[in-house]
């Protein structure tokens, strides 16, 4: 069987956490997996289909979704789907704690289909919702605040995670409380799902400097 790529594993010199510069905002990628067959993610003009982003009733998943950094993880890498979540599905967060590929399981996915975001899309973009008041009494409206944000894991040193904050910094947290479901869906079908594509863009080489500690300039 295929082994799983040694070059999505975090390494002894890498970040525990990328941060994103405006240069690397303007240039960079996420990518993520269809939820469907590829005849099935995109319509006749073209567009991605939410339900292929996004499962149908779950779109307040939007607030911790996952994806990848587009650059050294490929499209071939999409065919891996962990399967023991605790053998490399936790988040890596102690450098001392580094896997081996042949201990990692999972399985391989055959005719994945990749669907791509700009992290400028989704990067400090604004989040707008309407926020009930208490007993039902109106609604507020809010501007939050959406990020992507580096949650490595400790099979996949590029996942990426979309989290969004509320104006006083707050992160909304991935519940299903209506008006967080309802803000989640017209976000998604308003403002993100425009810029997503099944299109490649452009294969940007990652900079060292952006996920190593120590880069040797010389």
């Amino acid at each position: 069987m295929q082994g799983y790529p040694q070059a999505l594993l975090p390494g002894k010199d890498y970040k525990i956490k990328i941060t994103l510069s405006d240069s690397d905002v303007n240039s960079l990628h996420l990518i993520r997996r269809s939820l469907v067959g590829v005849e099935d993610t995109v319509n006749d003009l073209g567009s991605v289909r939410s339900h292929a982003f996004i499962e149908p009733g779950k779109e307040h998943h939007f607030f911790s979704l996952s994806c990848n950094l587009y650059g050294i993880f490929q499209y071939s890498d999409l065919q891996y789907s962990l399967t023991d979540k605790e053998h490399g599905g936790a988040y890596w967060c102690d450098k001392n704690k580094l896997m081996d590929c042949s201990d990692v399981k999972c399985d391989i996915l055959e005719n994945c289909c990749a669907i791509f975001l700009p992290i400028a899309a989704v990067h400090f973009q604004p989040f707008q919702y309407q926020k009930p008041k208490p007993n039902n009494k109106g609604y507020t409206p809010f501007t939050g605040q959406c990020q992507a944000v580096h949650m490595p894991l400790e099979a996949n040193y590029w996942h990426f995670e979309i989290h969004v904050f509320e104006p006083e910094g707050t992160r909304i947290s991935a519940n299903t409380s209506k008006w967080k479901l309802l803000a989640a869906t017209s976000f998604f079908e308003s403002y993100l799902k425009v810029h997503l594509s099944v299109v490649f863009p452009d294969l940007q080489l990652l900079k060292e400097s952006l996920y190593k500690d120590k880069v040797d300039e010389a």
